[in-house]
């Protein structure tokens, strides 16, 4: 006697699913992972789709008039601009959806940032890729990184409609993990200088682009930042990078990047990096006008074109910890930085392509070497791989 087993998929194991090397996020409501909150609405295992719930808690009727959900945070583990969401719904003679994009902290980005999300998207494709990878909802008090986000479904019914709900199925969320040049260039031969408070410097006089005495050509008024700091790009032009901290209240604020045309003072570009953050004086710039940021607060490695103002990439850790004060250019165009484990406190060098690609990462395990004492890496040109920590 033969015995032959057949083993069918079980559409329950099928649920969120995040594709990093294909920049795709999908979740078919088969479990309830993948959401953060919900409210007389949620997922219906039974039929895989969320739908609105009854006075008891159920998934029959009558159901309640309107519900919503939030998603757990999406994070992209790379990624350069935000692409489409996809949802598929079936919407019985009365009944709605609407679909709003939130930053990790439950905040409904404006309008200013994305155009009708305040009313919210009832379409089953929604273009987000003109929300600024580099936003989140507040400009002032920073309580949510940058890169990452989170989505509300609100459902709604009439009351003389309470025998049907609105259902979705699945829901899509799609990326570009790059833009832009991501050829190998070396680390640029480029200037720096450091500010005060409403301070003033004539920035060619550190530099060979023009004037070689210290004269003042012009003034830009900073204002009460934290400690900015500068780098002059590739072109010429003058980039600052506030290092930021926090308010009165002990909430991150957010940092800002900017570029000033060294002639005049005029401002190039303001507000590129548009986020909370501190990542200090740590602006490292190559030959190709790439500026390359490590960010302790929103846990990222970023990559900027410094003359468009946009972002190349952006490389999301996965684990809690900060990172050095500043990334650096190898000969070879490779960027390295290190990282600190927040709870063991261990520290680990990052090497990363031109294109955002993690090479290899290396645990220091040196004696000597711990996460109390400033660590800092410096190539010194020994090898394809040699720096001093």
């Amino acid at each position: 006697m033969v015995l032959v087993f057949f083993f069918l998929p079980n559409p329950a194991l099928a649920t969120v699913t995040q594709d990093n090397t294909a920049g795709t996020y999908t979740n078919d409501f088969n479990t309830v992972a993948g959401t953060s909150s919900t409210y007389r609405m949620g997922i219906d295992i039974s039929s895989g789709s969320l739908k609105l719930k009854n006075s008891g808690g159920t998934y029959t009727a009558p159901y309640y008039t309107t519900g919503y959900v939030y998603t757990s945070t999406i994070t992209p583990l790379f990624i350069a601009k935000w692409g489409t969401i996809t949802i598929s719904a079936t919407t019985p003679a009365g009944t709605s959806y609407k679909v709003q994009v939130l930053d990790e902290t439950n905040h409904v980005f404006p309008d200013t940032y994305l155009a009708g999300n305040e009313s919210g998207f009832s379409t089953t494709t929604i273009d987000i890729s003109s929300l600024s990878i580099m936003r989140t909802y507040d400009s002032v008090n920073g309580s949510s990184k940058m890169g990452r986000i989170r989505i509300k479904i609100t459902f709604s019914t009439s009351a003389e409609t309470t025998d049907v709900t609105p259902e979705i199925d699945s829901l899509a969320f799609t990326w570009t993990k790059t833009a832009g040049d991501l050829s190998a260039s070396v680390q640029g031969n480029t200037g720096s200088s450091g500010f005060g408070e409403n301070s003033y410097k004539d920035f060619s006089s550190t530099t060979t682009l023009s004037n070689p005495y210290y004269t003042m050509k012009w003034v830009y008024e900073l204002g009460a930042d934290s400690s900015p700091r500068s780098r002059i790009d590739i072109l010429g032009n003058i980039v600052v990078k506030s290092m930021n901290g926090t308010n009165a209240s002990s909430v991150w604020q957010f940092s800002k990047m900017m570029s000033l045309n060294p002639a005049t003072g005029a401002v190039n570009y303001l507000n590129a990096y548009d986020g909370p953050g501190s990542s200090g004086n740590n602006l490292s710039v190559s030959q190709n006008n790439t500026g390359y940021i490590a960010d302790i607060y929103n846990d990222s490695l970023f990559a900027f074109d410094l003359t468009t103002a946009t972002v190349k990439w952006i490389y999301n850790f996965t684990a809690g910890g900060h990172g050095s004060d500043e990334a650096v250019v190898h000969p070879n165009g490779n960027i390295f930085m290190v990282r600190v484990n927040s709870s063991n406190k261990n520290a680990t060098v990052w090497a990363f392509s031109p294109g955002g690609s993690v090479l290899w990462s290396k645990l220091l395990t040196e004696t000597g070497i711990n996460a109390t004492m400033p660590l800092f890496l410096v190539i010194d040109g020994a090898g394809p791989y040699s720096f001093r920590i």
